[in-house]
């Protein structure tokens, strides 16, 4: 069920680019560059533990709410710095959108703990139940209120997108009710057992690392759009429209095409890791073999359909996005740099629990002081402007995977020099790939505006590719 609804979700963000969601209001991709931002403070949150130690039935009930308020008091602060941030950047009803996205965060995690809670107490039927009924409601009522504005009304505004943003809160808000006036509300004793507040903030900000990691991961998103934005309508003068037009597509429509295609390929070296990362706790020696193993396997994959995507994207945007803007091919550079930066930062958390935010933080500034100058520098070169916004991200990237691969080199004691012609021949397999797929383009044109003939081509290029990956590897086994 789990994979059904990834793929109800994919389709929903493709009906929504054909209805135009965002792509002429900037403030729906600008509040929710800030609400990700906002749910990467909480990505970690966990209370089940805690709900375990509690003896009594009022003691869980207690907990989670207490945990509800405590989270309330964090929400409202937020909120008045989202409209504050909304204030200042001066686009019209961004600071009322923003405290709604505040708000649809804040009942996210609450129907986080909510599951938790009825986990606890063994209800895992219902438990499945309620987030499969949360995720297909929730999908199915923002395409009825999607069709109601867009074709039956015919209002374009600040409405939509708050309608679209209140969709998850009213949902998460009636399922959380009416399980609590069928099921949870006969569950009563007369014990009485005391709250710790300190238990609270620890399972609030639980695995401090990860958390902090995914802050810097969403700044980066956030903080390009801000930049992104401001170049585009202060210093050359883009309308809203235009603006609205490119940095929604890029950073919203394009960044969830990339994500899906990240959680494939990860699943190729995903065995790897886990065993990486047990031997790295557990602190067992030689361990060069399998780091090796998991970062050859990262960079042969990832590069291989970064490739392949930069081939195919002209096709690929024209089976999924009519063709309009080919923001496949400037996302396709950032996914190999993303997935390597995904792997080394989490490793770096586990073996450098001092160094490892300075490592992520460095990223950060890299990409706060070039980002302007690569967007002038880029559009010079005659591409858009915002493929200088992803350029700089790909460099905030690279210096924190260099800085990344010295620590870990240093901690774990590898031996770089003995993996150097490996990743060699890695690279060099990848550009013998990107020579033929480009011999290729001379007889299948990738530029046809044609849906057939572009499926035609996303199939016979990912063919080439796949036979070219089983030759390679029957190669090496030799």
């Amino acid at each position: 069920m789990k994979k059904i609804i990834y793929l109800l979700y994919f389709l929903l963000s493709i009906f929504m680019f054909y209805m135009k969601i965002g792509l002429n209001n900037i403030s729906f991709i600008l509040s929710l560059g800030l609400g990700i931002l906002l749910y990467s403070i909480f990505s970690n949150i966990s209370i089940k533990e805690e709900l375990e130690k509690k003896k009594t039935i009022k003691g869980k009930n207690k907990y989670i709410i207490f945990s509800s308020f405590y989270l309330l008091i964090l929400f409202i602060i937020y909120g008045g710095i989202s409209f504050i941030l909304g204030s200042f950047i001066n686009i019209d009803k961004l600071s009322i959108i923003n405290v709604v996205v505040a708000l649809m965060v804040y009942s996210l995690i609450i129907f986080k703990i909510f599951k938790e809670y009825l986990e606890v107490f063994k209800y895992k039927k219902l438990l499945s139940i309620t987030n499969n009924y949360f995720h297909i409601i929730t999908i199915l009522l923002e395409v009825v209120s999607i069709i109601l504005f867009k074709l039956v009304f015919k209002i374009d505004n600040y409405i939509n997108i708050l309608v679209l943003y209140g969709i998850p809160i009213l949902n998460i808000f009636i399922i959380i009710v009416l399980i609590y006036l069928l099921i949870l509300r006969k569950k009563k004793d007369n014990n009485k057992e005391k709250i710790d507040i300190r238990s609270i903030k620890d399972s609030i900000f639980k695995n401090k690392e990860d958390t902090f990691y995914n802050i810097i991961k969403s700044s980066y998103i956030y903080v390009s759009i801000i930049i992104l934005y401001y170049v585009l309508n202060n210093k050359y003068y883009y309308d809203n429209k235009d603006i609205s037009m490119y940095i929604t597509s890029i950073y919203f429509y394009g960044l969830i095409f990339i994500y899906y295609i990240s959680l494939i390929i990860k699943k190729v070296f995903k065995d790897k890791y886990i065993v990486l990362e047990d031997k790295i706790i557990n602190k067992d020696n030689n361990i060069d073999s399998y780091f090796h193993s998991l970062i050859n396997s990262t960079i042969k994959y990832s590069m291989g359909v970064m490739i392949l995507l930069m081939v195919i994207s002209g096709p690929i945007t024209n089976i999924l996005y009519k063709g309009e803007y080919n923001f496949i091919f400037e996302l396709s550079i950032l996914l190999f740099f993303y997935i390597l930066y995904e792997i080394i930062m989490k490793i770096n958390i586990l073996c450098n629990k001092r160094r490892y935010k300075m490592v992520l933080l460095i990223g950060l500034f890299t990409l706060v002081i070039f980002e302007i100058p690569l967007i002038n520098s880029i559009y010079r070169m005659g591409y858009t402007l915002s493929f200088g916004s992803i350029i700089s991200i790909v460099l905030g990237f690279i210096i924190s995977i260099i800085l990344g691969f010295i620590f870990i080199y240093k901690k774990l004691k590898i031996n770089m020099l003995k993996n150097f012609n490996n990743i060699l021949n890695i690279i060099y397999q990848n550009i013998i790939l990107c020579v033929i797929l480009v011999l290729f383009t001379f007889i299948l044109d990738v530029k046809s505006t044609s849906i057939i003939y572009s499926i035609i081509n996303i199939i016979v290029y990912s063919l080439i590719t796949i036979i070219y990956y089983i030759i390679i590897n029957i190669i090496n086994r030799k």
